[in-house]
């Protein structure tokens, strides 16, 4: 797989974390529960990315987290209590993968869609994972739909927006 370089870019400001600029990103997520990593999943680079966050809330060392095939779009993810990384797969074979912190697949979870966007984490226990669909192939109609399983592993929940 070819590493390309990312298209576009966002910045982001504020007063207690700093300023960054992440190259080509579609989404980001804090990481660990103790905010120490932040993930990006750059979708046209078939790449999610990872960097240290540091104590004074800049990024540093910027590394592949995890490669995906050619036919293998990242988009949204989301983080486990584990520190696993749940990832949609936009393009393929309509699934999510759960990515352990040393970058290893260890579960994949089919979806009836061949275009899955995001998830994220939901319920009193943080064990709902909501996956987001461009499209589904199980309702009259073909369009997105959200569907909604259980998973083993409680998801870290997203801190508040500043805007």
């Amino acid at each position: 797989v070819e590493l390309l370089k990312p298209l576009g870019h966002i910045d982001r400001s504020h007063p207690g974390f700093g300023d960054f600029d992440l190259a080509g990103s579609q989404a980001i997520d804090p990481g660990r529960p103790d905010r120490s990593l932040l993930y990006q999943s750059d979708t046209m680079t078939h790449a999610v990315w990872v960097y240290d966050v540091a104590a004074d809330k800049t990024l540093r060392d910027r590394r592949v987290f995890a490669r995906f095939e050619d036919d293998e779009l990242p988009d949204g993810l989301a983080v486990d209590a584990e520190g696993a990384v749940w990832i949609a797969v936009a393009k393929g074979r309509g699934e999510i993968v759960r990515v352990r912190s040393n970058g290893v697949i260890d579960k994949r979870v089919k979806v009836p869609s061949n275009f899955v966007t995001s998830l994220t984490f939901g319920g009193a226990d943080m064990l709902d994972l909501y996956v987001v669909t461009g499209d589904n192939t199980v309702a009259a109609g073909g369009t997105g739909a959200i569907f909604r399983t259980r998973v083993d592993v409680p998801g870290v929940p997203v801190p508040e927006a500043c805007f």
